[in-house]
């Protein structure tokens, strides 16, 4: 897929590159697919369509849809509506549980007792609203690492460029669309 990036009045290819794409040579791309005259120069207000695959991965915050307990992320008490970002866990108690929703849509159950950290909630997109949408077509990673206890998927069914996978110490769960469960005993199976 493609973004649109409209071009503002400070804004140089070479800049672009060092701040939205993955790499400092991808502006000659950019500039090719763009037909540029001279990659000097770009106008204010001019459009730029640029590959998703050249743009930097943007982090998306998880949403916390439900709790019943005390859910907590370190010392913090989760209410619905809390984000979560990268690398913060959530914590169910005994007689707890939450719900955790992907920028995706997938959602997560942690159940009590359990533990898990949001390792990956990322896409792609010049701005965040580009990120979020690309998030919903399926330019999406989403990893969540569980620490103790177990947590139910129920993983979006959208086309995507990479598995939504849940990590445990001794393994690694990747789907595509589908609801399962995971759970680790003893910090030795999954």
């Amino acid at each position: 897929p493609m973004f649109e990036y409209r071009v503002s009045e400070r804004d140089t290819l070479i800049g672009l590159s060092q701040r939205l794409f993955t790499s400092p040579r991808a502006w000659r791309e950019v500039a090719r697919l763009n037909r540029l005259p001279d990659p000097n120069r770009i106008l204010p207000g001019q459009r730029l369509r640029i590959p998703a695959r050249l743009l930097r991965p943007a982090p998306l915050p998880a949403r916390v849809t439900s709790t019943v307990g005390e859910v907590r992320s370190g010392s913090e008490l989760l209410q619905p509506g809390a984000t979560l970002n990268e690398g913060q866990s959530l914590q169910t108690e005994a007689r707890s549980s939450a719900v955790l929703e992907l920028a995706d849509g997938s959602r997560f159950r942690l159940p009590p007792s359990s533990l898990a950290e949001v390792a990956a909630s990322r896409s792609v997109g010049v701005t965040p609203a580009d990120a979020v949408r690309a998030a919903s077509e399926g330019w999406f990673a989403g990893v969540l690492r569980i620490v103790r206890g177990s947590v139910e998927v129920l993983a979006s069914k959208v086309r995507r460029s990479a598995p939504l996978e849940v990590t445990t110490p001794t393994a690694v769960v990747g789907v595509r669309g589908t609801h399962y469960r995971v759970t680790l005993d003893d910090e030795t199976a999954a």
